[in-house]
């Protein structure tokens, strides 16, 4: 009883209880936001007013536990679940292609067990860890050999995620992949190619697949095109002004299909106003900001890959999400993290954070060496 006692008391008292404290509250923003933008999806589906209120606080209770579980697990627990997630997630990529639910023209969700999955959520945090792992079992600056697998497994997961067709989860996870690479060590060369590659791939996709043409187009001439929602999102921020309309007050939720999801931030900004955006925004901030910060105190090579990966994620779907309402980039369907209605998005972002947490704990900050075992080999402290 007293072992157990003091194991507990070593998990909370190593763990970051900032960056955990941060999560929580931009959860709890969450489903502020979507008490109100959730209702207005509702009632254009003709369901009850929190519907997707009362799912997502499920999801949101489910998340928690995930976070929780998560973190007191050891290294060897966590290398065991990323390389089982990845291996789960890639053969759930698979079988999306051949049994998914079309919507909009792709195939990105599975029916299991009457409940929605989208599988390339749940591949960011589990392929992001998956390339830490062997990019830590190099210990040294990338050869050709580790940057080939990497390189290999980018292409197999881009594959699958094409025949969706899932462009813009493509680009985030090539990305992930080069900056994981790139702090690696890879030669400036291999960096140069790459870029060149990423560039000429975003071309031939602009040819080829008419959505991703039809999104950049509007990005380019946004007055001149029917883009819609983007539209309505930005005239949110000017209805709204500094304090917005008042909870349950504006409108943009019920002119949007997407008020729940993709733009829930321009809800959030007509009726609460720029300054709660900005709440959001500094939560975000100070979350991934310390979370870099943080990885200088890191010596074990997974634990600084893992956690680069994982914060390198937040990042891009954070500044993707509400750049997308300010038409700063093209739109794409991405979730703001623990904001967005979703389960597959509020449990694969709960794992993400469940991860980096127990690897950014102080126990691996006091006794950390680097990573010289692979997968299923506990290191030794």
């Amino acid at each position: 009883m007293e072992f157990n006692t003091r194991r507990k008391s070593s998990i909370w008292g190593s763990v970051d209880l900032v960056a955990l404290a941060n999560i929580v509250f931009i959860m709890l923003l969450g489903i502020l936001l979507l008490a109100s933008a959730g209702a207005g999806v509702a009632e254009k589906l003709k369901l009850p007013s929190y519907y997707f209120f009362k799912k997502q606080l499920v999801f949101l209770v489910l998340g928690m536990g995930i976070i929780l579980f998560l973190i007191s697990l050891s290294e060897k627990s966590i290398r065991r679940i990323v390389l089982l997630g990845f291996i789960s997630t890639t053969a759930l990529l698979v079988l999306v292609i051949f049994f998914g639910d079309a919507t909009k023209g792709a195939k990105r969700w599975l029916n299991v067990f009457g409940f929605s999955l989208q599988p390339s959520e749940f591949l960011k945090p589990f392929y992001t860890c998956f390339l830490a792992i062997i990019l830590s079992h190099a210990n040294a600056k990338v050869n050709l050999k580790t940057f080939s697998i990497c390189i290999f497994f980018n292409i197999i997961v881009a594959g699958l995620l094409l025949l969706q067709p899932d462009f813009g989860m493509t680009v985030v996870n090539t990305m992930a992949t080069f900056a994981l690479l790139f702090i690696a060590g890879i030669k400036l060369s291999w960096v140069l190619v790459m870029f060149v590659f990423f560039i000429c791939s975003v071309y031939v996709a602009y040819l080829c697949f008419p959505h991703v043409a039809s999104r950049v187009n509007k990005f380019i001439n946004p007055v001149d095109s029917s883009n819609y929602q983007v539209q309505k999102s930005l005239s949110s921020y000017l209805d709204g002004g500094l304090f917005g309309k008042g909870p349950g007050e504006g409108t943009i939720k019920y002119n949007l299909p997407d008020a729940h999801t993709d733009f829930i931030f321009a809800v959030g900004a007509e009726e609460f106003g720029v300054i709660f955006c900005l709440l959001i925004m500094l939560t975000f901030a100070i979350f991934i900001l310390r979370g870099f910060w943080g990885l200088t105190k890191l010596t074990n090579l997974f634990h600084i890959y893992a956690s680069f990966g994982i914060l390198l994620h937040f990042a891009m779907q954070f500044l993707f999400n509400i750049g997308v309402t300010l038409n700063l980039f093209p739109t794409k369907g991405m979730t703001l993290p623990f904001i967005s209605y979703g389960g597959s998005s509020m449990i694969a972002f709960s794992i993400a954070a469940g991860i980096y947490l127990n690897l950014s704990s102080k126990k691996h900050v006091a006794n950390s060496v680097v990573a010289k075992k692979f997968v299923f080999i506990q290191d030794k402290y």
